[in-house]
């Protein structure tokens, strides 16, 4: 009740500012701080049960978007969107459309102008990949329209940033594999037939960013981006497009990372959570001769929860 009370006081303010005619850059500080209070009353729990009240919210904080862009405050304000968006799932009543219609831009202008592209915050861009993997594992199967346009966005900007060497780029590795992972379970969670999935068209770009992450220097790679990364291929395992016997196994890139992960095994390098994922592979590669499996047979949702268990990160927890 504290909190539904508190993000009431905290709209009325943000609808404060936005009746404010000026547009000096503390004033745009204050209303990010409101937004950034808002998703904490999100990130704590307690709103769980008040749906009208997240929905508002949420609403709220979607329409002001637009101008949170034009002021370059759109890295920890999406972050928020997809604190929303995992706690309400599908009941965010149809709002992905217009939150994507924010990220596209963000990610689309890699290619347009790479010297405008070079001033913004890699931040921002992984927060909107994050969120954008929040959306997918929140709507479902109802994301499946957007995943044509989704996919090959977020080949574009994994292969600007890896083509540029850039220094900061594992936000931006780690938040694009979220990207995809979401993608992926939005299909195999849930009863859509793997054929009439807008996954099977983008299946080869996909593999394309995979294959790119795998042979990317290891200094670029982090052990968080190698779970991630190998979760990633577990669950395109559990597809209908990995081939019938996992062949994606057989490319040069996904051998060559499993081969460096069994090296850390076996030096005693790795956590718990790598030996899981390598674990499930392995069982999968000697399942294939038997039957294929899919979903609801202990796939790609049980690879979500080893690393929701090993992770303080709540970006990567699943809703229920």
């Amino acid at each position: 009740i504290v909190d539904e009370q508190l993000v009431k006081v905290l709209l009325e303010s943000l609808n404060w500012q936005r009746g404010q005619q000026s547009d000096y850059s503390g004033c745009w500080d204050e209303r990010e701080q409101v937004v950034l209070a808002i998703g904490s009353c999100v990130n704590h729990g307690s709103l769980r049960d008040a749906e009208e009240c997240l929905v508002s919210a949420m609403e709220r904080v979607v329409s002001c978007l637009d101008a949170f862009v034009k002021n370059h405050r759109l890295g920890n304000v999406i972050q928020v969107v997809g604190d929303f968006s995992r706690l309400l799932g599908s009941k965010m009543g149809g709002q992905e459309e217009t939150i994507l219609q924010v990220i596209y831009p963000t990610l689309v202008g890699l290619g347009e102008d790479q010297k405008e592209y070079s001033r913004l915050d890699p931040d921002e861009v992984a927060s909107c990949l994050e969120c954008l993997g929040d959306l997918a594992i929140a709507v479902g199967p109802s994301f499946d329209p957007h995943i044509q346009q989704a996919v090959p966005n977020i080949l574009q900007a994994v292969e600007f940033y890896a083509g540029q060497n850039h220094p900061n780029i594992t936000p931006i590795l780690v938040n694009g594999i979220h990207a995809l992972t979401g993608i992926v379970h939005s299909v195999v969670d849930h009863d859509v037939p793997h054929e009439d999935s807008s996954l099977f068209h983008q299946f080869d770009s996909i593999m394309k960013i995979v294959k790119l992450i795998a042979v990317l220097p290891p200094y670029y790679r982090s052990e968080e981006v190698k779970i991630r990364l190998l979760s990633l291929v577990y669950d395109l395992l559990q597809t209908q497009f990995a081939g019938p016997n996992g062949d994606i196994m057989e490319t040069f890139e996904i051998s060559m990372l499993v081969s460096e992960a069994e090296q850390d095994v076996s030096e005693g390098h790795a956590p718990a959570e790598l030996v899981s994922i390598l674990e499930a592979i392995s069982e999968f590669g000697d399942d294939s001769d038997e039957a294929p499996v899919h979903e609801g047979e202990g796939g790609s949702e049980g690879m979500l929860d080893v690393i929701d268990e090993n992770t303080d990160d709540d970006r990567f927890r699943s809703i229920g």
